[in-house]
């Protein structure tokens, strides 16, 4: 939701305001740094640069450049900041998050460690035990099928909807989306981290919308390639069930799930046949 202010304020002309509040979102959770000023960014450049014919030096030109760096200021002194003091300081204060958790009835044991060691463990012992595992956590695991081709195909969607857009903001769209998997090198919970590109798209499709008024050809049939791959990355997100942090288990069974998603389905395909071209 913050982000989402962000943004709002960054389209209204208020920078400093705007950044004030994404180093709110920093001090709140340092996570931010990687969800948030990426694509904060990404909207500057769409307002800056809102045109079809141009090179990527109009995309760093330097008024541009000015307003993205004067942005990130405070954003990034904040985030050195914590990570500073946390790397100095932070393990003195893991007893007494820990005590202050496992004193509310609602929150186990193994919770309540697994919060405080997040917020007091070291950023560089992160990297050192994480990072090993990051290309096995992107392109070889569970997630690289089920997150990653809905994340393609909608990164697909994007790209057939403002492809007579600008390309060079396109390209810029497709590495923010994927900015947060950079989180795998210093973190464990792989799913959570995988969800993060489906708000960084939403978000950007914003953006791009309110920046470009691109009208689509209707006339334009979907292949056969095109319709399964989009059941395919439908029935990824719908029907597989998330591995939640701490053992916790998912309430939605798969008939349950089923049950939700066939009147969706119907609904969306109706839809679609309506506005189908003859």
């Amino acid at each position: 939701m913050l982000t989402i202010l962000v943004i709002w304020l960054l389209r209204k002309k208020k920078i400093l305001l705007a950044s004030l509040v994404a180093s709110i979102s920093v001090l709140i959770h340092e996570v931010s740094f990687f969800l948030m000023l990426p694509i904060c960014c990404f909207a500057l450049v769409v307002d800056g640069v809102s045109g079809e014919r141009i090179s990527f030096k109009d995309t760093l030109n330097s008024h541009l450049i000015k307003r993205i760096s004067f942005f990130l200021i405070l954003p990034l002194a904040v985030t050195f900041g914590v990570s500073a003091y946390q790397e100095m300081s932070g393990s003195n204060y893991h007893k007494m998050i820990f005590n202050y958790l496992d004193h509310l009835k609602f929150i186990n044991v193994k919770v309540a460690d697994s919060v405080a060691s997040a917020y007091t463990v070291k950023f560089t012992d992160y990297i050192q035990d994480e990072s090993p595992h990051f290309f096995q956590r992107v392109f070889v695991s569970k997630c690289s099928i089920f997150f990653g081709i809905p994340i393609l195909f909608m990164m697909y969607v994007v790209y057939r909807k403002f492809e007579k857009a600008n390309k060079y903001l396109l390209l810029l769209f497709a590495i923010v989306i994927l900015i947060p998997l950079g989180l795998h090198a210093i973190a464990y919970d792989t799913y959570r981290i995988w969800s993060f590109p489906f708000m960084i798209l939403f978000l950007g499709y914003w953006i791009l919308s309110s920046g470009y008024n691109v009208t689509v050809d209707v006339s334009k049939k979907l292949s056969l390639s095109e319709i399964l791959l989009a059941a395919l990355a439908i029935a990824l997100v719908s029907l597989v069930p998330s591995q939640l942090l701490d053992d916790e288990v998912e309430r939605f069974s798969l008939v349950q799930r089923l049950l939700i998603l066939i009147p969706l389905l119907a609904l969306g395909t109706a839809c679609f046949y309506k506005k189908a071209p003859m």
